[in-house]
């Protein structure tokens, strides 16, 4: 059990210009051997220390970090644009758009792996990502169908690695977290983490079978080379639960092109996990005026 401070200590720094200061967000564990700081996607600024540290000295450390942080939390605001909302979907950035009512996309090539019963929801044309608004709100559409492209696409990359490994087939399952690409789920109780966001949990949930695989549903947002090397780094997890030397020559053995996948993710992990919410919040709030518009025009029909 990892002992840290009841909540973070929230603390502010000055900035190099002396704009609003910069809100830092400190959390000191036991088992940390260092300051460490990281701007999240979405633009929070996080310190871990060593509980052996003061709030004061952190505090001092991330003040000499200032330019750093800056120019972090510049990239984070630069990921997102509201009114012109693109997300990368397939490692191609993407502008999404709202289907007018009446517009006439029946002859539109539909997303590969939407629901045939939801296919009108979204459909891809001409470059872009269209979403009916009329099916639902762009967020919950837009998660939707990725979800069912990373499940289409994982199905078809995970079944011939497992019989490279000579393994059977085993079940696996979507998830979102927000450190992890994949883990590999075994009966032993330990946690390794990877550089770059990705990383390895060993462990047997409750609900689960002794060996299950997950993935981020996100990875359908990655090129198809980067989200099949993550498929191919949880299975060769099955033999090696660990990142030694052999298991990297076993992943070599399974991928000989797996660095560019790898260094493609953390490349663009910033863009990977951008809040929909606050990319999409334009769409969302064009769906909410058109909803509301109808609700009046029925209501004064009514009424007349």
């Amino acid at each position: 059990m990892v002992a840290m401070s009841p909540s973070p200590s929230i603390q502010h720094i000055p900035t190099k210009h002396g704009t609003t200061p910069i809100v830092i967000a400190i959390t000191r564990k036991k088992r940390v051997r260092r300051i460490s700081l990281r701007v999240t996607s979405e633009g929070e600024v996080k310190a871990t220390a060593p509980l052996r540290c003061t709030i004061g000295e952190v505090v001092a450390f991330a003040t000499k970090k200032t330019a750093w942080i800056e120019a972090k939390l510049l990239a984070v605001a630069n990921l997102y644009t509201p009114h012109k909302p693109a997300i990368l979907y397939r490692g191609v950035m993407t502008p999404l758009r709202l289907t007018s009512p009446g517009q006439n996309l029946d002859n539109a090539p539909v997303a590969d792996s939407s629901p045939a019963d939801d296919s009108s929801s979204v459909i891809s044309k001409d470059g872009c990502l269209w979403l009916n608004g009329a099916r639902g709100l762009p967020v919950v559409l837009l998660e939707t169908h990725l979800r069912a492209e990373a499940k289409k696409a994982i199905a078809q990359h995970l079944p011939p690695v497992l019989h490279q490994l000579g393994e059977a087939d085993i079940p696996f399952s979507l998830g979102q977290a927000k450190t992890r690409w994949g883990s590999c789920h075994w009966q032993a109780q330990s946690a390794l983490g990877l550089g770059g966001g990705l990383g390895l949990r060993l462990g047997l949930g409750r609900d689960k079978p002794p060996r299950h695989l997950r993935f981020n549903w996100r990875l359908a947002m990655a090129t198809p080379q980067a989200l099949k090397y993550v498929v191919v780094h949880e299975a060769a997890h099955l033999r090696h639960p660990n990142h030694s030397r052999q298991f990297w020559q076993l992943v070599a053995s399974l991928m000989s092109d797996w660095r560019e996948g790898h260094g493609w993710l953390r490349q663009h992990q910033g863009q990977l996990m951008i809040d929909f919410d606050r990319q999409l919040g334009h769409l969302t709030a064009q769906v909410t005026a058109q909803v509301a518009a109808q609700v009046t025009a029925q209501v004064t029909g009514y009424n007349h």
